[in-house]
């Protein structure tokens, strides 16, 4: 949360920037493993997604109108608890902005052969698993079963083939299951640079996710 380049507060800044624009925004953290495993990653976010229902109408938010944004890792976890909280907390969300996702789909066998390490990911997933059930355990993607909101992807044309697939293939999951989902190429951009255009209105992202938030907050 306190990353700052070339001088800027990377995160503060996109919290600013939404705030500016009437979109507020609680810009959240999570353990870092070994601290914790990334199931309990994915229950810091889904817990700091409770708060937010049950605790933004006393900073003037609307309960009713809530969005999971996330980068990278942050991807794999806010796709993960769109897709296993429970049923209420659920159809709170309005719809989910993934950002360059990670680990979204541990199974694919393209993935890794277009040069993702399949080690790096085994050291974080695999956990006491003797066998490779962590794999489908671990993707966001094979959780996707009943309601889901609709998803923005986004992922920054600079990016390796292997993270673009990981985007592609939610992108394919979600409308196989027939949740509304718009997909984005930020150009110009790499897997890290692309959280800096997140508070810049005069590149791709920003303007997308503004639009996305817009078309899919309920009318008062």
């Amino acid at each position: 949360k306190n990353t700052r380049v070339g001088g800027a507060d990377v995160y503060a800044n996109i919290g600013r920037y939404y705030a500016s624009r009437g979109i507020g925004t609680a810009v959240i953290d999570y353990r870092l493993q070994p601290t914790t495993s990334w199931r309990g990653q994915v229950e810091d976010v889904r817990a700091a997604l409770r708060w937010a229902a049950d605790s933004i109408a006393a900073y003037g938010g609307r309960p009713d109108a809530l969005f999971l944004m996330g980068h990278s890792a942050g991807t794999h976890l806010s796709s993960h608890v769109a897709f296993t909280a429970d049923t209420a907390l659920q159809r709170r969300l309005c719809g989910v902005i993934a950002v360059s996702g990670a680990a979204l789909d541990l199974v694919d066998p393209l993935t890794w052969k277009l040069g993702e390490d399949p080690v790096f990911y085994e050291r974080r997933f695999r956990g006491n698993d003797p066998g490779e059930g962590w794999r489908v355990e671990g993707s966001a993607i094979a959780q996707l079963a009943g309601y889901a909101p609709p998803f923005l992807v986004l992922h920054a044309g600079g990016e390796k083939a292997a993270l673009k697939r990981q985007s592609q293939l939610l992108v394919e999951a979600l409308r196989r299951h027939g949740t509304p989902c718009s997909w984005v190429v930020v150009p110009g951009q790499s897997h890290s640079r692309i959280v800096l255009t997140l508070s810049r209105p005069d590149r791709t992202a920003a303007p997308a996710i503004e639009g996305f938030v817009r078309r899919h907050t309920p009318p008062r």
